[in-house]
């Protein structure tokens, strides 16, 4: 035990041997560490230290130490109170004092113990949970300990804040059942005190809430804790933000808005885990009824062996997942996650600028993009390529021997990595493009999203535009635009160039135009579409290339 008494800091061991005695080259040894400091610069760098030694008391050959067998002896020594460090005193709270026995001819240590320091007034508030996903309209329950460590008995202040939607309600309890956003309790030395926190939720997905509980000492003021408590209702559609600071969560707010836009038949309900101090309990995964998990990395480098395990038990469960970001494959590199993902990595590739779907692939054959610059975030720095591994298929390239994403499907799930930050998108178009083919590929959701412009508006030259959806099952709509007056022949194909269908045939005036296609009476697979036109002094005619899946 060890006790701040004025300009002392006096510490005593109470030793009790068992059935043989100790004597000889015994030496008894109190040393004092700082369990953390930051702030000095040493030469090589280094800016923060764990466990560093403070003091030796006795100096550093220790007391002699003898006992007897089945006996018991008490050792005393003093250091001077406070320790300094640069200057800068340290707090009783951050400093232990370590007792070790040690023999001096063989330097083995035969037993240790440490000690916190014992002073008049000191407390501890802790929370094993402080954070959690919940479906909708659910709750959240957190514990909070208050312990009372100081010698003196204390009377501590609560007071909570909160922060919480129209609709939610949260109630903290104290030990004798009172409800109440404020209390006042007292409690013993060495004695302890545990409440509670609940919250209720709405059916809103993307909401969330979080409360603050501030816990101060009456004996002592200036010691006092802060508790945050943080809660998120999940979605059918689940964002966990990597970022390190939080950001980017707008372009997957503002993108998956705009999927559930184009389709109001089938609600695409999400939530956005949008706290990444807080870590989130991803083993709660597997008992949710969430259909796709999108981890996007943003800036940061890090998920925990223990959240990529949950990640690979939801999979086994049935679930989706895209993550992203240009650490992202490095960070998974050799993992069983990434295995599963059907990818490994390969490498940076700070060349990367242009992102475009693989050739022939059903999902993102068609799609073509920068990500750098224009109004995406403009964090892809050093994307990754990735390795195909097992099953996995190539999505995305950067070049012919570059590959910047990978998919994988099994009878049980469906996945998605790319080497780049999906946020780093420079174009708006191209993000919803690609989360729209991403979440038909993921979850077969139907976006019926139809393209932009008014039907006859008056577009400066000839087009024909990718259709929506894409795949598709079993209508799709095609769009494309005419300067002039022009005949017109819009036709599709299969593979084998065999004529399928012909929807349309004969003059059409200038304008923007759509034409949806049905093809209920026709197997899956890919298929073209072919506009020819021929204006007044002008030929045109492009192809494109669109899949059925039924």
């Amino acid at each position: 035990m060890a006790n701040v008494l004025g300009d002392e800091l006096a510490a005593t061991a109470i030793v009790t041997s068992g059935d043989g005695a100790v004597s000889g080259n015994y030496k008894i040894h109190f040393a004092a560490i700082d369990m953390y400091y930051e702030g000095y610069n040493a030469p090589n760098g280094q800016t923060e230290y764990h466990f560093d030694m403070l003091d030796m008391a006795n100096n550093g050959q220790g007391l002699d130490f003898e006992i007897d067998a089945n006996s018991t002896e008490t050792f005393n020594t003093t250091f001077d109170w406070p320790f300094t460090i640069e200057g800068n005193e340290q707090e009783q709270d951050n400093v232990r004092i370590i007792c070790f026995i040690q023999n001096h001819s063989t330097r083995e240590v035969i037993q240790a113990e440490w000690s916190e320091l014992s002073v008049e007034y000191l407390f501890t508030a802790s929370s094993e949970v402080t954070s959690e996903l919940i479906e909708p309209s659910s709750s959240a329950e957190f514990t909070i300990d208050l312990a009372n460590l100081g010698t003196e008995d204390d009377i501590y202040d609560i007071t909570v804040t909160s922060d919480i939607p129209t609709g939610w309600t949260f109630e903290y309890t104290t030990p004798d059942g009172n409800q109440s956003g404020n209390s006042t309790i007292s409690i013993a030395s060495l004695d302890s005190y545990t409440c509670l926190l609940t919250f209720e939720s709405t059916d809103v997905t993307w909401e969330e809430a979080d409360v603050e509980m501030n816990i101060a000492s009456q004996g002592l003021p200036e010691i006092n804790y802060t508790l945050d408590f943080y809660v998120q209702n999940s979605g059918r559609v689940l964002v966990v933000n990597g970022d390190p600071d939080g950001n980017f969560t707008e372009y997957y707010d503002n993108v998956l808005t705009y999927a559930e836009n184009q389709n109001q038949d089938d609600i695409l309900d999400y939530g956005i885990w949008g706290r990444p101090s807080e870590c989130l309990n991803t083993g709660d995964l597997a008992g949710m009824e969430i259909d796709l998990v999108i981890w996007y990395f943003g800036t940061g480098n890090t998920i925990s062996d223990e959240q990529q395990d949950d990640l690979i038990d939801y999979l086994n469960n049935g679930g989706t997942l895209f993550i992203n970001g240009s650490n992202a494959p490095a960070v998974l590199d050799d993992s069983d996650l990434i295995g599963m993902m059907g990818a490994n990595y390969q490498g940076r590739y700070e060349a990367a600028d242009n992102v475009y779907g693989e050739s022939g692939d059903p999902f993102f054959g068609e799609l073509n993009f920068y990500i750098r610059g224009g109004d995406g975030a403009d964090n892809a720095d050093e994307p990754c390529s990735l390795l195909p591994s097992g099953d996995g298929e190539v999505a995305f390239r950067y070049s012919t021997v570059r590959r910047a994403g990978m998919r994988m499907e099994t009878d049980n799930y469906r996945t998605l990595l790319t080497g780049f930050p999906f946020e780093a998108i420079n174009a708006e178009a191209d993000r919803q493009a690609f989360m729209m083919n991403t979440l038909f590929y993921l979850i077969e959701y139907p976006v019926m999203a139809s393209p932009d412009g008014e039907e006859n508006a008056s577009p400066d030259i000839y087009a024909l535009n990718q259709n929506y959806p894409n795949p598709f099952n079993p209508s799709t709509e095609i769009a494309y635009e005419l300067p002039a007056l022009a005949d017109v022949m819009l036709t599709v194909y299969n593979v084998e160039g065999r004529v399928v269908a012909e929807l349309v045939n004969g003059p059409v005036e200038m304008g923007q135009h759509s034409v949806t296609w049905n093809a209920s009476n026709m197997p899956s697979g890919v298929y073209f579409y072919k506009l020819e036109a021929r204006g007044s002094d002008t030929v045109f005619s492009q192809t494109r290339k669109m899949l059925l899946i039924k």
